[in-house]
């Protein structure tokens, strides 16, 4: 065996554990031409897999210094492994800087990728997203396949939108998906892309994005992608919010999630907050108060982009000095005239003077936020319809 050499039989049993071929990795591990060294690391893989982190790190810091920097670099790799799933990032971070090391002295493309791409992970938890790009450029440069390729371009994106880098974001995921590989129709793909693209306020190719990927039930990840789709369909075709879809029944969070939307969207302000306040009880580190997401960036994705449009929001505690734009004064003197609801489609071929486009949506919405903050002035929302109130 070379000093940089990979041993045959080693990359076979791996080749059959990655696979779950376990009948040939047994029989790959009782063979008497595999070494000591590469059984041992084939065994602290097994544990990693059952989640025995302790027993896996137990394993590799008792082996002896492996025969060459190859086998060095993958017990390094493995460890940082076992400390990145244990919480230990920073651990994992130097660990896996130690396995690049071993594996560019062996020449090891493969290695280089992983070691790079793993780290660039542990980096971004521990929020420093600047290194982190800087490790999936360098596992960019030892790709080996258009997957490979997909997966780097997803975690590119990931990190710039995480920056507020939204237009950067919208590019590198673009790129990812017009690439000819199967990664990018996994569902988890999807899914981190329709995330992108709604904190970029592109809810269209968010939507789009669902489209070539297929939903299979029974899995909170499914139920995640069946509610975001169907609420982006009503969201982007104005439709109304129907009962609760029966692919998302089952899963207490993403029901309630519907509940919110649905009865806000019909006006029901009083189910909407009985729906929220459990909502809070089963996921008080992301649900706070008063239609409220946590950490506050989660308002930019797919619910809380829904929340948005469709959420009450608090009156001031105190009076605030507004300036009445005209659009304002125009609302105003709208409901003056005729004191009934009105949808909003209809207040915006008023006040715009022209057919309803959902391209004004945005812009309609912000005017009502301006106009709730004027003293005395109340505006309800019921059954889709708008009724504002002044001076009472």
């Amino acid at each position: 065996m070379t000093l940089r050499g990979r041993a045959p039989l080693y990359e076979k049993a791996l080749a059959a554990y990655l696979a779950g071929d376990l009948h040939a990795w047994r029989r790959a591990l009782k063979s008497k031409q595999l070494g000591e060294h590469e059984k041992t690391l084939l065994q602290a893989r097994a544990l990693l897999k059952d989640g025995e982190l302790s027993r896996a790190l137990e394993t590799l810091d008792a082996l002896p210094r492996p025969p060459n920097v190859f086998f060095e670099a993958e017990r390094e790799m493995l460890r940082a492994t076992a400390l990145s799933r244990g919480g230990r990032f920073e651990a994992a971070v130097v660990a896996n800087e130690r396995a690049a090391e071993g594996y560019a002295r062996a020449d090891d493309a493969r290695g280089l990728f992983l070691s790079n791409y793993n780290q660039s992970v542990d980096l971004s938890r521990l929020g420093l997203l600047e290194l982190a790009e800087r490790r999936l450029l360098e596992a960019r440069r030892h790709r080996a396949n258009a997957e490979e390729e997909a997966g780097v371009l997803r975690s590119l994106a990931t990190l710039a939108s995480q920056r507020g880098e939204h237009a950067t974001a919208c590019e590198r995921m673009r790129e990812a998906l017009r690439l000819p590989s199967r990664a990018i129709d996994a569902l988890g793909f999807r899914i981190v892309a329709a995330d992108v693209f709604a904190r970029a306020g592109r809810l269209d190719e968010a939507f789009e994005s669902y489209r070539k990927s297929t939903v299979p039930r029974g899995d909170p990840e499914s139920a995640r992608a069946r509610f975001e789709i169907q609420a982006l369909r009503c969201l982007l075709r104005n439709e109304a919010w129907p009962a609760r879809p029966a692919e998302i029944r089952d899963q207490k969070e993403y029901a309630l999630k519907w509940e919110v939307l649905r009865s806000l969207e019909q006006g029901e302000l009083r189910e909407a907050e009985a729906a929220w306040t459990q909502l809070e009880r089963i996921a008080p580190e992301r649900i706070a108060a008063h239609f409220t997401l946590k950490p506050a960036d989660e308002a930019l994705g797919v619910f809380g982009r829904c929340l948005d449009k469709l959420a009450p929001r608090e009156a001031p505690t105190e009076s605030v000095e507004v300036e009445m734009t005209p659009k304002m004064k125009a609302l105003l003197a709208l409901f003056a005239k005729r004191n009934l609801p009105m949808r909003k489609e209809e207040i915006i071929e008023r006040l715009w003077k022209q057919p309803y486009d959902p391209a004004l949506d945005a812009r309609f919405y912000k005017l009502l936020s301006r106009v709730r903050r004027l003293p005395g002035v109340k505006v309800e929302l019921k059954h889709r319809s708008y009724r504002i109130r002044a001076g009472g």
